[in-house]
């Protein structure tokens, strides 16, 4: 039995963490590997439940806490044995998690909305450029920043309408003004971030996304994913 699992105070939990925490330590294989979902259907409890559960363990979701059991389960001296198997199961947190009506509707944008503009900084530079590259060998016209600077400056000027896609790591305060400023010329914006966008901010945002990963690395491996598949409904939807 792991330690995060046995030193919990049960005192703080509720009857239906309870509940939760008994199947987990009695289903430990099976739930490391389970969707959200298909563990609610199992204990007729809310994804809402499971969630805060998770939260009282130290974990910022259901994805987080499968990982700590997947990584207390696995004693193997191979490094490399789980490395298939857990990306396959992040692969299926990932679109789990996807919201396929916010998707549509960023195609809906990139197809109707001139100018386009994609930004990301920073690590978060390399999906936006990823992005711009195949949007450009489709043919769809688009326009690539990577400097906050330069989107600071645009806010102040961007065409009503405009559409800009905005990729981040963090929400970080900064953004404030230049999204008050997206906001007040009438510019549609979309924030994909891999931490929470606090509600001083999705104010001024049309479609706020939270990729809600554990650590930098698949944070952008869920920004890509998201990419591509805005990328293939672009590819395969009908104009509207």
């Amino acid at each position: 039995m792991n330690d995060f699992l046995e030193n919990i105070d049960q005192s703080k939990l509720t009857y239906t963490d309870q509940m939760i925490l008994q199947y987990v330590q009695e289903n430990r294989q099976k739930v490391c590997w389970m969707k959200i979902s298909d563990l609610c259907d199992e204990l007729f409890v809310s994804n809402a439940s499971i969630v805060r559960f998770c939260q009282k363990l130290g974990c910022r979701g259901f994805s987080e806490f499968k990982l700590k059991l997947r990584s207390a389960k696995n004693s193997t001296d191979d490094p490399y044995a789980n490395i298939i198997p857990v990306m396959k199961a992040q692969l299926d947190d990932n679109l789990a998690t996807v919201e396929e009506s916010k998707l549509r509707q960023i195609v809906t944008y990139i197809k109707t909305c001139q100018p386009f503009y994609i930004y990301g900084r920073n690590i978060s530079s390399i999906p936006a450029q990823y992005m711009y590259d195949i949007l450009t060998t489709l043919d769809i016209p688009c326009i690539s920043i990577n400097w906050i600077d330069t989107l600071a400056s645009l806010s102040k000027t961007i065409p009503e309408n405009s559409f800009i896609l905005i990729l981040t790591e963090h929400p970080h305060d900064e953004y404030q003004s230049i999204l008050e400023d997206f906001h007040t010329r009438g510019a549609i914006v979309c924030w994909i971030c891999s931490s929470p966008i606090p509600d001083n901010l999705t104010q001024y945002v049309n479609i706020p996304i939270y990729t809600s990963q554990h650590d930098e690395v698949h944070n952008k491996l869920s920004t890509f994913l998201l990419i591509q598949i805005i990328i293939d409904l672009i590819t395969n939807m009908k104009a509207p």
